[in-house]
């Protein structure tokens, strides 16, 4: 992990960043949704905004995905 791990629970439609991807615009993350897995671990389903980086959907471990203003990157107004 390279940041302090984060604590706030994602909603659907939140723009996230991993921890581990470049801190840019192409990099950001929307989250489709969240579970609890049985061991107590916290998901977040979430895809790219960027459909370059990748087209997949991604389950991630809430500890992992940041505020993106953190690192001073702008969320887009219009999220498609």
């Amino acid at each position: 992990m390279n940041y302090e791990e984060n604590k706030r629970d994602w909603m659907p439609n939140d723009i996230v960043i991993h921890d581990a991807d470049a801190k840019n615009e192409r990099m950001l993350m929307r989250v489709l949704g969240s579970m609890t897995t049985s061991l107590g671990f916290a998901l977040v389903k979430t895809e790219y905004l960027d459909k370059s980086v990748s087209k997949l959907v991604f389950w991630n471990e809430k500890k992992y995905l940041h505020d993106p203003t953190r690192f001073n990157i702008k969320i887009p107004e219009k999220v498609e």
